[in-house]
């Protein structure tokens, strides 16, 4: 089957759709991930491939996950801060709303956590506190504590500094309201106001998309996998477009499904757009734990995730756990592009190739490194993506799949 041009997609464009105000950061308020696995289903039908899953495109599953349906307020005086700039809600925060003065609680490594969580229940409640991490305090410590104060019931608000906004999700929230905002920007005794409102979805429902190409064989297969969901967004107005993370590794599966579909492959190939990548590889989790044996033996598995770069080469997870795989996929490199710097890694649980992993499959994360820092972030746009290094790997993993 021969693609028409309305079916065809490029790398640039399927990242620009997947990024667009349409789909709203593929997460979960404005229906985002639900709207995003609808469309790849359809376009790995118009493609030409199979349902992959005992007849279906989809994998449905449910989880609990922390949201924000209305668009987060928060003014200091006169002057409302820029959501996703200068402030963004802590995916554990609760409700809040109200004019507030601003107290402040330094955080020193030298104290003890359950000290310093002492000092912070006994603060006035009816003002909202300002945790800020001491000079000499390492980064590290500074992000446990954090951590520790947003999963703690508290009976005040929190404003807490942080260098860098990087979001993410939580399946459950606090009692009270926590607000990331960016260093320097409040200070002790400022007023502010603040409108923020959380609803946790307690059995929110998701899809995992499941295509194949059939080969010669179906006695065994080959994976390919990428998380289609991002941060979402906040309310009606800002989202997180999550360019490189990862509407650029769902184009990457695209293309594979369009360069692959007319030619003769040795082995069914298996094309896997999870869902809930975000929230803790629940999409994948959820595929491994009720339909992993409901598809042929996995010779090899690759995932991609963050692969609009390259400048800096790639990095490939379980690298150095599954060395005979590994060296069957370096041998595809050194054939096509032997100037790639790899860098190899061994087991992480940062991606959805981990529970296949954890079954014995191999199987590999592979992401691009260099271009923008964004990560988790607003600027995480198409504009900043520079694809150096996906032509090559689109042909390395075309060989490393058609081998016999």
């Amino acid at each position: 089957m021969l693609l028409s041009n309305a079916q065809h997609y490029t790398a640039k464009s399927l990242v620009d759709t997947l990024c667009s105000p349409h789909f709203f950061g593929r997460g979960y308020v404005q229906d985002g991930a639900l709207k995003t696995a609808d469309f790849l289903a359809n376009t790995l039908k118009k493609i030409g491939l199979n349902a992959g899953l005992k007849g279906s495109f989809t994998h449905d599953f449910s989880f609990a996950v922390n949201t924000f349906p209305k668009t987060p307020v928060l003014k200091l005086a006169k002057q409302e801060l820029r959501l996703g700039i200068d402030f963004i809600p802590s995916p554990y925060s609760g409700s809040a709303k109200g004019k507030f003065s601003v107290q402040t609680l330094i955080f020193n490594e030298a104290e003890e956590t359950k000290v310093l969580l002492q000092k912070i229940k006994i603060l006035n409640p009816t003002e909202i506190t300002l945790v800020k991490k001491s000079g000499n305090t390492s980064v590290k410590a500074y992000a446990a504590f954090v951590n520790e104060l947003e999963n703690t019931p508290l009976n005040l608000h929190l404003l807490i500094e942080q260098e860098k906004l990087t979001g993410s999700f939580s399946s459950s929230h606090n009692t009270s309201a926590i607000v990331l905002v960016k260093k320097g920007l409040i200070t002790n005794g400022d007023k502010v106001e603040l409108k923020l409102e959380n609803k946790l979805l307690q059995n929110h429902s998701e899809k995992n998309v499941i295509a194949k190409i059939k080969g010669k064989s179906s006695d065994s297969c080959y994976v390919l996998t990428g998380h289609y969901d991002h941060l979402g967004g906040w309310g009606n107005k800002v989202y997180v477009p999550g360019a490189n993370d990862n509407a650029s590794g769902i184009s990457f599966l695209i293309q594979l499904a369009q360069n692959l579909i007319n030619k003769d492959l040795p082995y069914d190939i298996y094309f896997m757009a999870f869902g809930a990548e975000e929230v803790g590889l629940l999409g994948s989790k959820a595929f491994v734990d009720e339909h992993l044996n409901d598809i042929p033996p996995i010779k090899s598995l690759l995932n991609f995730d963050l692969m609009g770069t390259g400048s800096e080469g790639i990095c490939v997870v379980n690298a150095t756990v599954f060395p005979k795989e590994f060296n069957l996929l370096k041998k595809e490199i050194e054939l096509v592009k032997p100037t790639i710097s790899i860098q190899k890694r061994g087991k992480a649980a940062n991606s959805d190739h981990y529970w296949f992993s954890e079954k014995g499959i191999p199987a590999f994360f592979i992401y691009t490194k260099g271009g923008s820092p964004a990560y988790h972030h607003i600027n995480d746009v198409p504009s900043n993506l520079t694809y150096d290094l996906f032509p090559s790997l689109l042909t390395i993993v075309e060989q490393f799949i058609s081998q016999p």
